[in-house]
């Protein structure tokens, strides 16, 4: 009990030490994992002299605080079919906005929102919306935000943040102005970018050309920590526009990183967030299925055919970058199996991985159009899991070896299009012998791709 959090054992100091209740006199929410297994507790006191108005279990084996949301696998569901997610701080806030009817929220149990958990956000829309107290500390929780997730930033996947009155907490917002001001107040959310810049000018007071140049400094070293390359470049174009329009035109001082492509940035206007990349305009988000790599299909139809894999590689499996409608797919599928507890002798979960009744949830769900064109997929016909009566540890093997493929395929599609990019530099500039040289890496990397893509 003591170290699953419920009970406090006192140390020996020579009087009674017997263990006593975590959580007495309080209110109790249950935190659960993303199957919906419960894993701790939270609990708000009842009393209003209490030391701690909430109180979470202490990390144990099961319980991670910053890697854990709070209500996940209840709003997994609206949040795939809404594609947007919202983060507020408790679980009142939760419970309020469900209230609501706003059912697509997760709390992040009152610590600033960590990386993990960024990351778990984004596996369910690609802009989650923060959405903190409007007081003080709300608005540094926030700003701690941008620091953690600027490193993670990449195509077409970044954070907003809603903004409440001084004073109010959602719940207070749905209770006193209805459901209608509080979506109103999500739909008005502010971008990244925006609150980056609203951050360095409320705490970097300006006035003099000192002063105007440290503000330059620290908004070049924070875009300097963004990880992708893309992403780090149209930031730096806005923040060198916006400083310009700010201070002056040439403040910038940036002319080489204003170049991109050959031609000059242009952004929707001076303070608006940056377009997307090309990377992003052309990923393949709304391909048909037939479009898709032959390999991401015999991914998810492997696991079709063999629900069984999910016992032990679910996590993965919905870790994966699967394009639509495979995501769809892929989404169902998890779902379906996460909606069965499994018993001790794990007969529950067993009914959850029949192929029969999986394929009648995915066809409900509005999918048989995908279902029938994976099933008819003459391409994973000479493969042995497609077999049904094939054992799962040999599935399991050939499922894991088309994952790794997978990924390293995805490696290498990045390392190409750096080759290209670098390779479009060096012919502007009129290099021969250095384009040749980026040419024999180019040609190398292609005879890699080509060699996993004819692989097994």
């Amino acid at each position: 009990m003591a170290e699953a959090g419920l009970a406090i054992q006192p140390d020996d100091n020579g009087r009674n030490n017997a263990p006593f209740d975590r959580f007495r006199d309080r209110i109790i929410f249950p935190i659960a994992d993303r199957r919906g297994q419960v894993i701790a507790f939270g609990g708000r006191a009842m009393q209003a002299d209490a030391p701690a108005k909430y109180l979470n279990s202490p990390e144990t084996p099961l319980f991670h605080k910053g890697a854990t949301l709070y209500n996940f696998h209840r709003a997994r569901q609206s949040a795939h079919e809404q594609s947007q997610i919202i983060v507020v701080e408790g679980y009142m806030d939760v419970v309020g906005l469900a209230r609501g009817g706003i059912d697509n929220a997760v709390a992040s149990l009152g610590t600033a929102v960590t990386e993990g958990q960024i990351t778990q956000l984004w596996q369910l829309a690609p802009e989650p919306i923060l959405c903190l107290d409007g007081d003080e500390a709300g608005l540094r929780a926030a700003y701690r935000v941008i620091d953690r997730v600027l490193p993670l930033l990449k195509a077409g996947f970044s954070l907003r943040f809603a903004k409440l009155p001084a004073g109010f907490d959602p719940d207070d917002i749905i209770s006193k102005q209805g459901a209608q001001a509080m979506r109103d107040i999500i739909s008005n959310a502010t971008n990244l970018l925006d609150m980056l810049w609203e951050r360095e000018l409320m705490n970097n007071p300006l006035g003099t050309p000192e002063r105007s140049a440290a503000l330059k400094k620290k908004l070049r070293a924070y875009v300097a920590t963004i990880g992708d390359k893309d992403v780090r470049a149209l930031y730096g174009q806005e923040i060198a526009t916006r400083l310009d329009n700010f201070l002056g035109a040439g403040a910038s001082s940036t002319g080489k990183i204003l170049k991109m492509g050959g031609g000059q940035y242009q952004p929707r206007h001076a303070y608006g967030s940056p377009p997307a990349s090309r990377t992003l305009a052309q990923s393949p988000l709304v391909r048909r299925i037939d479009d898709i790599p032959l390999r991401q299909q015999h991914i998810v139809l492997c696991v079709l055919t063999h629900p069984a894999l999910l016992i032990e590689h679910r996590d993965l499996f919905e870790a994966l970058a699967l394009p639509r409608p495979l995501n769809d797919l892929r989404f169902e599928i998890i779902d379906f199996f996460d909606s069965f507890t499994p018993s001790d002798d794990l007969g529950d979960t067993m009914s959850g991985l029949d192929k029969t009744a999986l394929s009648g949830h995915l066809k409900a769900r509005g999918l048989e159009e995908t279902l029938e064109r994976l099933e008819n997929l003459l391409s994973a016909q000479r493969f042995a899991w497609r077999q049904a009566d094939t054992h799962l540890d040999e599935v399991a093997a050939d499922w894991l070896e088309i994952v790794g493929m997978h990924h390293k395929l995805k490696a290498l599609e990045g390392t190409k299009a750096e080759i290209e990019k670098e390779l479009e530099g060096v012919t502007e500039r009129g290099d021969a012998e250095a384009e040749q040289g980026i040419i024999r890496r180019l040609t190398k990397i292609k005879g890699e791709m080509a060699a996993l893509e004819q692989a097994k």
